[in-house]
């Protein structure tokens, strides 16, 4: 169960492929483009597994969710900006 966080359709639709291939057991529970949206999902869905992190998201980065919304899931950070790595 992954929740992804990207703002970009075609890089979400990539990764969401890409995680198909890599197994058919990895469920992508969600995929969300915006800080305030992960705001509202986060505390009224059921935690999962793995989150997939793009830096920057539509209205700020992913690491101002996690400012304010501690969770127990291991996060990987990704992005497409070297200013960002």
């Amino acid at each position: 169960r992954i929740l992804l966080l990207e703002d970009e359709k075609l890089a979400a639709k990539a990764i969401i492929q890409k995680l198909g291939e890599l197994s058919a057991d990895y469920q992508v529970v969600a995929q969300i483009a915006s800080v305030a949206d992960a705001r509202r999902w986060l505390p009224t869905s059921p935690a999962p597994d793995l989150i997939l992190a793009d830096i920057q998201l539509a209205d700020g980065t992913s690491f101002e969710i996690f400012e304010t919304h501690q969770v127990g899931t291991p996060i990987i950070f990704i992005t497409a900006f070297d200013e960002f790595a």
